[in-house]
């Protein structure tokens, strides 16, 4: 029926008998958010500008991606009766959210998929984290790096480890596993370190 079945203010609204408003606090970092993202920053250098800049709210970039995933700063809303227009006050116009939208559509076009071969199996030195794979696309090249993610999952820095270049680090890697299955001393060796650390758990 177009009726409204959330009393949940999402991030930029205020919710009161029935009607939700504009938060005036907060909605100029949302719009800040769709503005960034239009001239092609991603979510982590859009969660920095907003850090930086005292006129806007801090968020993170999952919340950065949230709020350009999120149709309601445009009016709309879509549920699984489908989808309304002009449901909450806009923050941002409807030419703008779809224009995000398709932004992020062809980011992850442009994706390839992971050839990381070392992926969800390696931890991070320093605070034990499951590191995560980061490509830096150069115009001739890209670079492959396992970093941590926590450092990804916030604006700033928070762990030492910055990361590791990921094609040394598997070829190092296949190294140690060709030797492993050639050398009956390395073997020993491994075994002996795995068997005294399973001792001191």
């Amino acid at each position: 029926q177009g009726k409204m079945i959330t009393t949940h203010a999402p991030f930029g609204y205020h919710y009161h008998n029935g009607t939700f408003t504009i938060d005036t606090v907060k909605a100029p970092t949302i719009k800040a958010v769709f503005n960034y993202y239009l001239q092609g920053y991603g979510y982590k250098k859009i969660a920095q500008y907003l850090e930086a800049d005292d006129n806007f709210i801090n968020r993170k970039p999952y919340q950065v991606r949230n709020i350009i995933l999120n149709p309601n700063y445009c009016g709309r809303v879509i549920n699984q009766y489908g989808q309304y227009e002009n449901m909450f006050p806009a923050i941002v116009s409807t030419t703008i959210y779809e224009e995000a939208q398709v932004t992020r559509t062809q980011k992850q076009v442009k994706r390839k998929p992971s050839e990381n071969q070392l992926k969800q199996k390696i931890k991070c030195p320093y605070c034990h984290s499951t590191l995560t794979n980061m490509t830096v696309r150069k115009p001739d090249h890209s670079l492959r790096y396992y970093v941590c993610p926590q450092n990804m999952n916030n604006a700033r820095f928070v762990c030492e480890f910055k990361g590791i270049n990921a094609q040394e680090l598997e070829t190092s890697v296949l190294a140690t596993c060709q030797d492993f299955f050639q050398n009956q001393q390395l073997y020993s060796k491994i075994n002996h370190t795995i068997q005294q650390r399973l001792k001191r758990q």
